[in-house]
């Protein structure tokens, strides 16, 4: 969030919070939470705030943590479903291209195939019984692919410029170029 044009709308939403709740919120805790928060978009705190407004049965103050949890729960289910949607792409593309996959220009794609399995041209070595082994270590490896991209994107802007020079070069390089 833009701390300037964002804050007036952050009160806004512990305002609407606090009179659900019943609970007085200092500008100290308003500030506190904007703090702690002040990295999901102000779309998707409006849409937890509301969410907790409709549905807490006892009218108690969310904590940070609280707040924090329902948000990156839901990114959590968004994130397995990209990843088993990452699996059947890999699976369609190995079936396609055989022993000569590529590289596909969708990054977490390409570089979960390489951290689980050494790159394209190991993906479906293993005998087809693994095949559920194979798929949950994808899986994992997914995930943990797409949270270090989410914390990169925390990173400055000049580290970030860096990060995304590298990977149009990657992008551009041939496929026997490609270190996988």
């Amino acid at each position: 969030m833009e701390k300037k044009n964002d804050f007036k709308e952050f009160t806004e939403l512990m305002v609407s919070l606090s009179i659900a709740t019943g609970k007085d919120v200092s500008v100290e805790r308003a500030e506190m939470y904007f703090k702690f928060l002040q990295d999901f978009e102000i779309d998707v705190l409006e849409k937890t705030f509301h969410h907790l407004i409709k549905t807490e049965k006892f009218p108690t103050f969310p904590t940070i943590g609280k707040i924090r949890s329902l948000i990156e729960g839901e990114e959590g289910e968004m994130i397995d479903y990209e990843a088993n949607a990452a699996w059947s792409e890999a699976c369609k593309l190995a079936w396609e291209h055989g022993e000569t996959g590529r590289p596909t220009g969708d990054y977490l794609l390409d570089e979960a195939i390489r951290v689980a399995f050494g790159g394209w041209k190991y993906f479906g070595e293993t005998d087809p019984q693994f095949e559920g082994g194979d798929r949950k270590h994808f899986i994992n490896c997914y995930k943990g692919v797409a949270k270090r991209e989410k914390y990169e994107l925390l990173k400055p802007a000049n580290i970030r410029k860096q990060l995304m020079e590298n990977r149009k070069k990657m992008d551009t390089m041939k496929p026997d170029d490609a270190p996988y």
